[in-house]
């Protein structure tokens, strides 16, 4: 479960954490209930050295990365996750094993003590931290295989279709169950997202019927997002010639492409018309790979430049119009650093997986003309790496796997990636992944209420 809280509530501090998270052994003559919910049902049950059977080892470590390290105060990371107070003030014994701070589960002593069973809170700082969650929601429904067996037949030479007697079905639980026949709303939303169009002079999308091709002459008198955001600058420029006011609440050609769908609609025939009701809209343009160059140019100039008028006007720079798209970005200064490269990164590490990012990074390497990629690598590796650290990995190891990874890519493209990033210390690791083992870790996760 994923609480999101409100702008004045959400954790900004360490100190903020410590309000709402422990992950300490209380004072058992102090706090004797929460002393007893503590060691009752959040210390993890002491594995590695002292127990190499236990069900969360993985390759000779805690998949849970128990024990944890005794720390004075709380510190907030880059990544998203806290770590947490473990002053180690009060270890006890539990059937006579010593237990101290570093076997703590974090928690809330509030909801422990409500509900008196095992409770693991931890804070979320950052949008890399529950990405997957986000993704995970969104999959789909549970699912559950069923197969419908008839009584044994007389006849043992009798055909079975077995195929026909398995059955995938979605599988509800209570609590949705009792959303749906209540009519309960299941999500929300604030605001429609509508996409814009990025396309080159005269490639946009065209769908038709096979054998109707004559139907195509009618596409070139519809607007697409972006042509018809071009005839709106147009008409503005030449009412204001025209000493003419317009019944807009917004100049269009003082605001940027992405920002139109927030005030004003789109219809195919009449193009972008002011809004007049609802404005809980916002843009967002395509996505565009790095390896289509001239597009990505596009998409960058559009995303920094207001009121053009035309594909030529785009590719206007100081009175100067130039062939293509990639120069004018280029000369106006869009690519003289790596400024929309390290932007677009950081875009693909909020919504994207680990692994797609390697693979646009190496796109990026391949295709663009990165001046610094040995920055853009120290400062994204962790994001590239995340998965290695989910499959148990320390984030040393995993950031060399996730290199190696890289090197692959790139190799395929015809370049070496070690010409513009320094490889890891540490020769390249013979295992590249580890399988995830839900049954290992699902025992994990049971083992401290055993206690």
């Amino acid at each position: 479960m994923l609480l999101i809280t409100k702008e004045n509530w959400k954790v900004r501090t360490a100190e903020d954490v410590d309000k709402s998270v422990c992950a300490e052994i209380p004072n058992s003559e102090a706090e004797p209930e929460l002393y007893a919910a503590v060691t009752a049902y959040m210390i993890h049950r002491q594995c590695g050295a002292m127990d190499p059977r236990s069900p969360c080892m993985q390759n000779g470590s805690c998949a849970r990365r128990f024990p944890k390290q005794i720390r004075d105060r709380t510190t907030l990371d880059d990544d998203g996750y806290p770590k947490y107070r473990r002053r180690n003030l009060f270890p006890t014994e539990i059937h006579g094993i010593p237990y101290t701070d570093e076997w703590v589960v974090p928690t809330n002593p509030y909801l422990l003590l409500k509900y008196d069973c095992h409770i693991n809170l931890e804070i979320c700082g950052m949008i890399s931290a529950v990405k997957y969650l986000y993704k995970y929601i969104y999959k789909g429904p549970d699912r559950a295989r069923i197969s419908i067996e008839n009584e044994p037949a007389v006849d043992d030479n009798q055909n079975i279709d077995e195929i026909k007697q398995h059955l995938n079905t979605c599988y509800v639980c209570a609590p949705q169950s009792m959303y749906r026949i209540f009519g309960y709303s299941m999500q929300g939303r604030s605001h429609a997202v509508f996409r814009l169009a990025v396309h080159l002079p005269e490639l946009q999308d065209v769908q038709f019927v096979q054998g109707q091709e004559q139907y195509l002459a009618q596409a070139q008198r519809t607007f697409t997002t972006l042509t018809a955001f071009f005839e709106l600058n147009r008409l503005c420029n030449e009412m204001h010639e025209r000493g003419q006011a317009n019944d807009f609440t917004i100049d269009p050609r003082n605001i940027y492409y992405y920002q139109i769908p927030e005030h004003f609609t789109f219809d195919p025939r009449h193009g972008w018309t002011p809004r007049s009701r609802g404005g809980n809209q916002i843009g967002r343009m395509y996505t565009v790979p790095p390896r289509d160059t001239e597009r990505y140019c596009l998409r960058i100039l559009l995303l920094n430049t207001k009121g053009k008028t035309s594909f030529e006007d785009l590719r206007t720079v100081d009175g100067v119009t130039y062939d293509t798209f990639t120069e004018a970005a280029k000369v106006a200064g869009f690519l003289d650093d790596d400024r929309y490269y390290r932007q677009s990164l950081q875009e693909v590490a909020h919504y994207q997986s680990a692994a797609t990012m390697r693979n646009f990074f190496a796109c990026l390497l391949c295709f663009c003309e990165i001046v610094q990629a040995q920055d853009l690598w120290d400062e994204f590796s962790d994001m590239m790496s995340d998965d290695y650290v989910y499959q148990g990995f320390d984030r040393e190891r995993a950031v060399a796997l996730a290199y190696f990874d890289v090197l692959d890519r790139v190799a395929t493209m015809g370049r070496d990636l070690r010409e513009v990033i320094r490889p890891p210390t540490e020769e390249r690791p013979a295992i590249l992944a580890l399988p995830v083992d839900y049954q290992v870790m699902s025992e994990a996760d049971c083992s401290s209420t055993k206690l």
